[in-house]
């Protein structure tokens, strides 16, 4: 095998719209032209130079012939070759950009050992309203994170009974429902084990250590055999958006550093109370990078603090995953008055191994109050805007 001019017009096509997504990414970019070689035949090896937040770097991508030449006449191909590449740059860029902006304040995985978080010894107050024995009690067991994606040794002592039940059959019961599908489809043991999913005539059962899928009619499901693919369309259950967002607030809230709640005590009405607005430095969506490892993990959380004050950037970001997903949340400390643009790069390695390839990016929209079984989201470029 040697290099055509059928695979040069490829990989001219594939860095034109390599350029055009890193547009967006500041202090990132390609240094040179592409460079193809020929690996043991049908791969070839893309060569690509970076400039990384002033650093250089090289990254090699490894794909098949054949997959390469399609993207003259192949769109999708395009979008997944380009998918897969911006996967590869995640472990390039993602490390330096939380390595200079950002320190870890809090970080768990669900394999980890029991962990209680609790404040200053005495008498215990609640984190969320205030209260404090006798007027209110702290006897049950508070889940920092929902028991229903995974956690079984996160728990907190700031969370009274009344608030932990309250935002159980509220907000969190929101969350169970939006999370549902994904829970079944990846195997997320909750409380009960497993949950079976269903929305109309569509169910998803585990049994018997198989996935079984009933779908409304045939045109829900689309195989593509060519390339080994199958695409269903199944609906959420029904579930309140902004119910969804009050519960990953509640939950970097739950895992914050005593001495930071000073910063966050305008999310506490909102977060507790029906019909309050939203807080105006309060983004509504979520940002969303969606693994397709083939194994299903645990989850893990993150709480990260910027660096400096200088920073043009999200005072804190709250990272979860678990199942294949991973979700950012952008927190915004009381000082920072206005909700603005703010960059956001796809948190790094949060499973512990390579990033698979064709990991996607969202953006999910959380804004709404009104219940609703769709989801609104799009699809984004690697270094993402959320709004």
């Amino acid at each position: 095998m040697r290099i055509t001019k059928k695979h040069n017009l490829a990989v001219d096509r594939l860095q034109t719209k390599l350029c055009e997504l890193l547009k967006a990414m500041p202090r990132v970019s390609i240094l040179s032209p592409l460079v193809l070689t020929i690996l043991d035949s049908p791969q070839l090896n893309i060569g690509i130079s970076l400039s990384v937040f002033g650093r250089d770097m090289h990254l090699d991508v490894k794909i098949d012939e054949q997959h390469l030449c399609s993207v003259e006449t192949d769109s999708q191909m395009l979008e997944d070759i380009t998918s897969a590449i911006l996967g590869k740059f995640n472990e390039l860029v993602a490390p330096a950009f939380y390595y200079d902006n950002y320190e870890i304040v809090f970080r768990h995985s669900f394999e980890d050992q029991l962990k209680i978080l609790s404040t200053t010894e005495g008498t215990p107050v609640c984190r969320f309203c205030k209260e404090t024995e006798p007027i209110s009690t702290f006897h049950d067991k508070a889940h920092a994170i929902p028991e229903c994606i995974g956690n079984k040794n996160l728990f907190t002592k700031y969370e009274c009974d009344k608030c932990n039940k309250m935002f159980g059959i509220g907000m969190e019961n929101q969350f169970g429902s939006w999370s549902n599908l994904e829970r079944t489809l990846f195997l997320i043991k909750g409380k009960k084990g497993i949950p079976n999913f269903e929305e109309g005539k569509e169910q998803i059962e585990y049994i018997d250590k198989t996935i079984k899928i009933k779908v409304a009619d045939e045109t829900s499901v689309t195989f593509d055999n060519e390339n080994s693919r199958v695409e269903l369309t199944l609906t959420y259950r029904t579930f309140i958006p902004e119910a969804v967002l009050k519960t990953f607030h509640k939950m970097a809230l739950s895992v914050m550093p005593d001495s930071e709640m000073g910063n966050f005590q305008h999310l506490l009405p909102w977060i507790r109370l029906a019909n309050q607005k939203r807080p105006s430095n309060i983004h509504g969506s979520l940002f969303s990078t969606f693994h397709p490892a083939p194994q299903f993990q645990l989850g893990n959380v993150v709480l990260l603090k910027r660096r400096s004050p200088d920073l043009s950037l999200p005072y804190m970001t709250f990272v979860l995953s678990f199942g294949k997903s991973c979700y950012q949340l952008v927190l915004s400390s009381c000082n920072e008055r206005e909700s603005k643009e703010v960059p956001l790069v796809p948190f790094f390695n949060c499973y512990n191994e390579e990033l698979p390839l064709l990991a996607k990016t969202y953006i999910l929209d959380f804004s709404s109050d009104t219940p609703n079984n769709v989801l609104r989201s799009e699809s984004s470029p690697f270094y993402s805007i959320l709004k």
